[in-house]
Order: C-alpha cells, then sequence, then structure tokens
C-alpha cells in the first residue's frame, strides 16, 4: 500500500509544480512501425511516433516485431 500512496504523491506534487517534463519530450526516442501489425494500427503507430518526435523505422512484420526481427530492433 505504500507503494500506491508515494506514487499518488508523487503525481500530485508534479501537479502542484506544474512540472509536466517528461522524458519523450527531452529523450531521444525510437519507434519500429510493424506495418503488418493487426493489434495496433500502423498509422496510429506513426501519429504517436511522429508526436515524440521519435526516429521511424518501418518493417513489414507484425505486433511482436521484437520476436521475428531483432536484429531490426536491437540496431
Amino acid at each position: 500500500m505504500e507503494l500506491k500512496t508515494s506514487g499518488i504523491e508523487f503525481f500530485e506534487q508534479q501537479k502542484l509544480t506544474g512540472d509536466s517534463s517528461v522524458a519523450w519530450k527531452s529523450k531521444p526516442s525510437w519507434h519500429i512501425v510493424a506495418t503488418g501489425d493487426h493489434t495496433v494500427h500502423p498509422e496510429l503507430q506513426r501519429f504517436l511516433a511522429k508526436r515524440m518526435n521519435a526516429k521511424i523505422t518501418e518493417t513489414p512484420m507484425s505486433h511482436v516485431s521484437m520476436l521475428s526481427t531483432p536484429d531490426l530492433v536491437a540496431a
């Protein structure tokens, strides 16, 4: 229960201080768009990747491209 309380306190503090800094806004990001994904539509993946200014790589693989193309993911 203490962990949950700590999390709530953290987010309440963020709200009070107005600190809205999040890592994806200031750190480099990468995203692999799996064009064969039937779970998360590729257009949604592209939209989210562009919104976080990620370097985008596309692959014709499915939702679990990290299993089918581990070399691409690790690159």
